[in-house]
C-alpha cells in the first residue's frame, strides 16, 4: 500500500526552518523576518479594503451619500497609519539583510521607530507642554532613546516593544472611534427615513394607541360602536402597511449593515493588536534562534477579509 504523500509546508514556514538550520549562528536570518513584512503588507491592504467596503455600503443606503463622503475623508488616516507599520517592518528587514548586530542595528531600529511614531501622528512635545497626548509622546520618545542606546539588536527589539505596544493600542482605539462614526452615520440615515414619514408614523401610532385602549377594556366592555370603531382602526392600520412594511425593511437592513460594519472595524482593530504580538516574536526569534510565526496575525487578517466579503454581499 502506497503511503500518502505528506502535505507541503507553507513557503514562509519552510523558509524559516531552512534559515534556522543553515544559518544557526545568525541572529535573525532574512527568511525569518520576511513573513512579518508580508503580513504587514496584508494588514495594510485589509485596512484599506475595510474602509472602502464601509464607504460603499453607506452609499447603498437611501440618504447615506453624505455620511459615506464623511467616512471616506476620515478613513485614509487609518490607512496611512498601517502603511507606516509596513515601512517600519521593511526597515527592520533592511537592518537584518545588512548583517548589522550591535549598536549600528540598535540605531537603525531607533530610526525606524522614530519614523513610525512620526507617521502615526506622535510628535516630540515642546518643553513645558502637558496633556495626555504629550505624555504619550514623552513616553514613546523616551523609550526610543533607550532603543538607540541599546548595544545589541536583541536589546533594541526588547526596548522597542513598549513603543510598538503603545502605538498599536492607540491605532486600535482610533479604529474603534471610526466604529462610533459608523454608528452615528447609520443613526442619521435611519432618522432621515423616519422623519420623511413622520406624519404617517404619528397617524399609525395614534391608531395603535387607540386600539390598545379598546383592547384593554376587554370584549365585555365594548359596545357596538366600539366594535365598529375597532374594525375601522384595523382597516386603517392595514392601509399603512404599504409604506410601513418597506420602511421597517429598510431600517432592519441598516441595522444589519451597522452590526456587520461594526464587527469589521472591531476585527480590523484586533488585527492591528495582533501585529504588535507578532512584532514581539522578533525578539524571541533573535534570542531563541527560531522562525517568526505570523499565524495569529494572518488569522486576524483573514477574519477581516471574510467580513469584507460578508458586508459586500448584503
Amino acid at each position: 500500500m502506497t503511503s500518502p504523500r505528506p502535505k507541503p509546508c507553507p513557503a514562509w514556514l519552510l523558509a524559516g526552518l531552512l534559515g534556522t538550520s543553515l544559518a544557526g549562528c545568525a541572529s535573525l536570518p532574512e527568511a525569518q523576518i520576511g513573513p512579518f513584512v508580508d503580513t504587514s503588507i496584508e494588514l495594510h491592504s485589509a485596512v484599506a479594503a475595510s474602509g472602502s467596503a464601509v464607504t460603499f455600503e453607506l452609499r447603498q443606503m437611501q440618504g447615506g451619500e453624505t455620511q459615506a463622503e464623511r467616512f471616506a475623508k476620515l478613513w485614509p488616516v487609518r490607512v496611512q497609519a498601517t502603511e507606516a507599520l509596513v515601512q517600519y517592518a521593511t526597515s527592520l528587514k533592511a537592518i537584518v539583510d545588512s548583517g548589522q548586530q550591535g549598536q549600528a542595528a540598535a540605531r537603525g531600529v531607533a530610526n525606524g521607530l522614530t519614523a513610525l511614531s512620526r507617521d502615526v501622528g506622535i510628535t516630540l512635545p515642546a518643553a513645558g507642554v502637558a496633556g495626555v497626548a504629550t505624555d504619550t509622546a514623552a513616553f514613546v520618545y523616551g523609550q526610543i532613546a533607550a532603543v538607540r542606546a541599546s548595544r545589541t539588536l536583541a536589546e533594541a527589539l526588547k526596548n522597542a516593544q513598549p513603543v510598538v505596544d503603545r502605538i498599536t493600542v492607540l491605532m486600535a482605539q482610533d479604529l474603534e472611534k471610526a466604529g462610533e462614526l459608523l454608528k452615528a452615520a447609520n443613526a442619521d440615515v435611519s432618522a432621515e427615513l423616519e422623519i420623511a414619514r413622520q406624519v404617517e408614523i404619528g397617524f399609525r401610532n395614534e391608531l395603535l394607541a387607540e386600539r390598545k385602549g379598546l383592547y384593554a377594556r376587554g370584549l365585555q366592555g365594548l359596545g357596538n360602536a366600539d366594535k365598529a370603531r375597532l374594525k375601522e382602526i384595523d382597516a386603517l392600520i392595514a392601509s399603512t402597511e404599504s409604506w410601513y412594511g418597506p420602511l421597517q425593511a429598510q431600517l432592519e437592513q441598516i441595522q444589519t449593515r451597522l452590526v456587520t460594519g461594526e464587527r469589521l472595524i472591531a476585527a480590523t482593530a484586533q488585527a492591528t493588536l495582533a501585529w504588535s504580538a507578532t512584532h514581539r516574536q522578533l525578539l524571541a526569534a533573535v534570542e531563541e534562534k527560531r522562525p517568526v510565526n505570523p499565524v495569529a496575525l494572518a488569522s486576524a487578517i483573514t477574519e477581516v477579509q471574510d467580513l469584507i466579503r460578508r458586508i459586500r454581499a448584503l
